[in-house]
């Protein structure tokens, strides 16, 4: 079973890898780009960035049908100019890197980055978890005579 098991994780970790690969090419998602935009000394995208942040999480999302929510959030991220997508002349040496390492993060999956981002900051905002104390086992009653 361990043979079959470590097949399979083999098999869907390249899978994924594909399939990060396709999106990121369509998507034009290339994280040495989106690095030097950001990393800028007077950077104006990471100024504008923050700005759209904050007042995002003071405006919060709109109650109603999580469809509201989602057009709330797509429309706040659209309105950002992020250096994603196919621009003409954007096709430079250091693209097909950036395709690379985006596709390695994104095929890593969302546990892994949950449990990274965890290491760092607490995500779920619920405090430390408390320290179990061990559990007497449960007393079994005996018979008060044999044969009853």
């Amino acid at each position: 079973m361990d043979r079959v098991s470590g097949w399979y994780k083999r098999k869907t970790q390249a899978i994924q890898l594909v399939l990060a690969l396709v999106i990121v090419v369509i998507a034009n998602v290339d994280t040495v780009r989106i690095a030097r935009s950001l990393s800028g000394v007077n950077s104006p995208l990471r100024d504008s960035i923050k700005d759209a942040a904050h007042s995002f999480v003071e405006a919060g999302l709109p109650q109603g049908p999580p469809g509201t929510q989602l057009s709330a959030a797509t429309e706040a991220i659209g309105n950002l100019a992020l250096p994603i997508g196919w621009v003409k002349g954007g096709f430079g040496p250091t693209t097909i890197f950036g395709w690379v390492i985006t596709a390695l993060a994104a095929s890593l999956g969302a546990p892994f980055w949950f449990d990274l981002l965890n290491k760092f900051i607490n995500v779920r905002a619920s405090g430390k978890a408390p320290e179990e104390e061990p559990k007497s086992p449960k007393e079994v009653p005996q018979p008060a005579q044999p044969g009853g």
